[in-house]
This record gives C-alpha cells, structure tokens and sequence, in this order.
C-alpha cells in the first residue's frame, strides 16, 4: 500500500484530503503540530496514524516518521499568521522555514511525488484570469511568504531532482469551524466567517463585494491534489487548482445567506478594501485539466447548499 505524508492535516483542506486519501486505499500519515491536535483527528478518523512533529525543525520531522515510508507527500503545513504589524517575519517563519526542514527531513526518501500546497496570492494585482506563464507579484505578507517557499521548491527540483508539483489554490471553501467572525476577509474565510456572524445573530458588515473569486468545494479541492500527485507530468509543473468560474464576493455573500433563510443583514460597502486586496482573482484552469482530466464535481450552488446545511 502507497503511504502517504500530510502535513497540516488537521487543516480544513488537510481533512478533507485526508478522507480521500484513505478512501482511495491510500495510508495517510498526518503530521501535526500539538498533541491536542493529533487527539482530536484521531478521534475523528480512528485508525488513522497521527504524529506530532515540529515542522520547523527537520530532526523532529525524522523522528515522526520513523517506521515510515512515504512515496507522497502532501505539504499543506503554514499558512496565514495575522500580524499587527507588517507580519512578514511571521509569515516566513510559518510557510518557508516548514518548507525548508521538511525537504531537508526527506532528503535520503524515495519519492514519487512532493505537492506544495500555495495560493494565487502570489499572482498579486494582475489582471485575471490568472495562468502559470505569470511572474509572482505577491501584495501580503502571506502571498510573499508562499512565493518564497515556492523558490524554495523549485531549488530544490533543479538542485536535487525533488519530484515537485506546486499548486495554487484557489478560494477553499466548505462545511468546516465557524468559530472565526473576527477574522480579516482577506483571509479568504469570507464564508466560514459569515455562517459565524449568522449563528451568533451578528451583523456582517464587509466590502462593497465586488472583487471576484475562483471558490472550490473542499472535497473537490482534495480530490485534485490527489490527482496531481498520481500524475507524472505533474512534476515539475505549477499548477492553478480552482473551479475556472469566479463570482462576485457580494454576489456568494447574498446567496450564501439565502440559503441559511437571511437571518443577518448584509452590509455591503461598510467596510473598505484591504490594502493589497485582490479584485480580480480568477483561474486559468488549462494545466489542470490538461494533466488530470479534473472536473469539479461540486456547483457553488450546491457547495453553498451542503455548507449552510452543515453550518
């Protein structure tokens, strides 16, 4: 049986790709970062091989994949650190120091496949539809950071023929944790943050919503990188994984509400745009369908539906 490494894995996108995975009679072993984590995960997915390591140190990586061989690996561990300040060391430390340790940790494996999990962030402020032919023009601190751990990737399939595929995601979305009706929308929460206002019966304030978004189903969001990895002509290769339709953000925002029966007011243009916001972020999903044949098998419409039943 092919066995698999996650980082990340008690991430949103990391359980659902975890739930593929073994759905697919693949060995997922999910690498985490505190115990209560891996407690939680494990009794979500019993039977399933939970290990804490410290992503950013390689020697804590080795010790947690001791009595394991992994051909894939699945690099979904980082992610965005809110700052008060510019948050630019906070967002390297998260996403490229991780990425650095955890090459390092695999130097002496046999592997088919390393997927980076990034973000379309990188793309910055060009016009869309978004394609892989771009330079990176990040405009956060967290688009910079995935940028970085992106070079760090691609150094290491020139330099040490790392079978790399990096993977640009779109907005992921689905049934998930509402508990985060703080969070800045630029975080690209924007749905879980307002079924959270919605149960707490707290008004939503955001932008005027007319920015466009590329939003994926969780579970279809999984299912191509799993894709991805199980193709060869992958490697090497960066890829934009998205649905390649975008909508309006108010437009997602209004709907989304429908279908929880509009028990909040949606105040449209209360809040400003966020500096370096992103107003066109649509995806050229050529490459992917190219190397995959991946299709979403998820409408926004029925995505909404399954997420606010959930919610």
């Amino acid at each position: 049986m092919k066995e698999v490494l996650v980082t990340g894995a008690n991430g949103f996108l990391g359980r659902a790709l975890l739930r593929v995975l073994e759905a697919q009679g693949l060995k997922p072993l999910a690498l985490v970062r505190r115990e209560e984590a891996a407690l939680e995960l494990r009794a979500k997915q019993p039977g399933l091989d939970v290990r804490v390591a410290d992503l950013g140190v390689a020697s804590s990586i080795e010790r947690a994949m001791e009595g394991s061989s992994p051909t894939w690996v699945f690099h979904l561990g980082g992610g965005r650190v809110a700052s008060a300040g510019l948050g630019l060391r906070d967002n390297l430390a998260a996403n490229v120091v991780p990425t650095v340790e955890l090459i390092e940790a695999l130097a002496n494996a046999s592997l088919d496949a390393f997927l980076l999990v990034s973000t379309g962030e990188v793309y910055g402020r060009q016009p869309g539809p978004f394609h892989e032919g771009l330079p990176v023009h990040p405009m956060t601190a967290y688009g910079a950071a995935k940028a970085a751990a992106e070079a760090i990737v691609l150094g290491a399939m020139g330099s040490a023929g790392l079978p790399g595929t990096i993977a640009r995601m779109s907005v992921v979305y689905g049934p998930g944790p509402w508990g985060r009706a703080k969070e800045s929308s630029a975080s690209g929460m924007l749905i879980q943050r307002l079924i959270a206002s919605a149960i707490a019966n707290m008004r939503f304030p955001m932008t005027s919503g007319d920015q466009t978004r590329d939003f994926l189903y969780v579970d279809d969001a999984a299912r191509a990188l799993v894709a991805l990895a199980d193709s060869p002509n992958a490697r090497g290769q960066i890829v934009n994984v998205g649905s390649g339709v975008s909508h309006p953000v108010g437009e997602v925002a209004r709907r989304l509400l429908a279908e929880l029966g509009n028990p909040i007011p949606l105040e449209l243009g209360a809040v400003p745009h966020a500096p370096g916001e992103i107003m066109d972020y649509r995806f050229d999903t050529t490459r992917l369908r190219a190397l995959t044949g991946f299709e979403p098998a998820w409408s926004l419409e029925e995505g909404l539906r399954a997420t606010a039943r959930a919610g």
